[in-house]
């Protein structure tokens, strides 16, 4: 059964009836609004919920990544949301909610092919690139350690998750307003290097690195 991205405001309390029907799938729902800003429907749905799902935290890294910073906003003062709620994601879930719902680079193969990965708040800022964001979530205590690593994104052949800190970030995804603000605040460390990882689960031939070793520097080209 298919249901509509942009969702009706009528229809929001059935929505909330469906939600034990379809499970997450309520989540893949309200994502393409927040993409869009059209956050009155997504609101909607969230005053329904009492108390804070670990499953609606993607929702939280889909707002981040898309500059939506009201439903940020909403969501960290209804939830009481702390850095220890960095979610838990299917890395292709993860992947595809950085891209628009149209663009032409999302993976489409089942997500159960991909393993799950923990994305820290930092990175996912330095990923969105909004330097009032990175301040709001640094002010609310989701951000502590400002230098953690995490996954950045997937290599482009093979798929495999690289990992760096939000100085990669910002130069893989050529986020240069925020990347000068960090440089200007803060010391970082701007010669460090990519690991990767398998992304897929259960492969049994050998693993091929393809973006390891790389600098900041070195993911604004390849980025």
């Amino acid at each position: 059964m298919s249901l509509p991205n942009d969702i009706n405001l009528n229809t929001y309390e059935k929505m909330a009836s469906m939600k034990n029907m379809f499970g997450n799938s309520i989540i893949e729902i309200l994502k393409p609004n927040i993409k869009t800003h059209q956050n009155e429907s997504v609101i909607k749905m969230l005053e329904m919920t009492k108390d804070k799902p670990e499953a609606y935290m993607e929702l939280l890294s889909v707002a981040i990544f898309h500059k939506n910073f009201a439903i940020i906003k909403y969501m960290v003062e209804k939830f009481k949301i702390t850095e220890g709620d960095s979610p838990f994601m299917n890395v292709l879930s993860f992947y595809n909610s950085i891209l628009p719902d149209n663009s032409d680079k999302k993976i489409n193969e089942p997500k159960e092919n991909y393993n799950l990965i923990q994305c820290p708040f930092v990175i996912m800022s330095g990923i969105g690139g909004d330097i009032e964001i990175f301040k709001y979530l640094s002010k609310n205590n989701l951000i502590s350690n400002k230098k953690e690593l995490g996954i950045v994104g997937l290599s482009k052949k093979l798929k495999n998750s690289f990992y760096s800190n939000i100085i990669g970030a910002c130069c893989y995804y050529g986020r240069a307003e925020l990347l000068e603000y960090l440089l200007k605040n803060d010391k970082y460390d701007i010669n460090i290097l990519t690991t990767e990882k398998k992304s897929k689960s259960g492969l049994r031939v050998g693993f091929y690195k393809e973006y390891t070793g790389l600098t900041p520097a070195m993911l604004c080209v390849v980025g």
